[in-house]
């Protein structure tokens, strides 16, 4: 964020509109965590769990 972490949600919900970047969502997600705005982090975590199950947040389970 380097401190701007509004203007980086900004680039970053830009730049997912087009490209549905598992990482990309799910930094969107940890940034409105930061924030409290929880809704909106359920929200891009979900996106990120469905496009790339490395970003659960269950840890996996042994064996699998």
């Amino acid at each position: 964020y380097k401190g701007q972490k509004t203007k980086a949600i900004t680039k970053m919900e830009d730049y997912v509109q087009t490209n549905q970047d598992p990482g990309a969502l799910y930094f969107l997600g940890y940034a409105y965590y930061e924030m409290k705005r929880m809704d909106k982090a359920n929200e891009y975590f979900t996106k990120a769990f469905s496009l790339k199950d490395f970003y659960s947040p269950l840890p996996a389970k042994e064996g699998n």
